[in-house]
């Protein structure tokens, strides 16, 4: 595996977040871009987690947001590494 060279998201709205709106994403691409010194193209948006697992699959994208089932099966499917995941500190 070489050197990466740009870094592509794909990302799954809240199924009941109406206001998200993938054209308002890019600004965050933007600050990453300046942080990480690569590009980081506008980030793609899927309907539903296979499809997301399927890109990364596929080496389409580099970084998923994942629900826990879905990313055991991308670990299966094509050995994902989690970068960032959620803690919930209140239990």
């Amino acid at each position: 595996m070489g050197r990466l060279t740009q870094l592509r998201m794909i990302l799954l709205p809240d199924a009941g977040d109406k206001a998200t709106n993938p054209s308002a994403s890019g600004p965050f691409e933007n600050s990453l871009s300046a942080k990480l010194e690569m590009p980081v193209p506008p980030s793609q948006y899927t309907k539903d987690y296979a499809q997301a697992v399927e890109a990364l699959a596929q080496g389409n994208v580099e970084v998923a947001w994942l629900g826990p089932l879905s990313y055991l099966y991308t670990v299966e499917k094509c050995q994902a590494k989690p970068l960032l995941c959620t803690l919930d500190e209140s239990r």
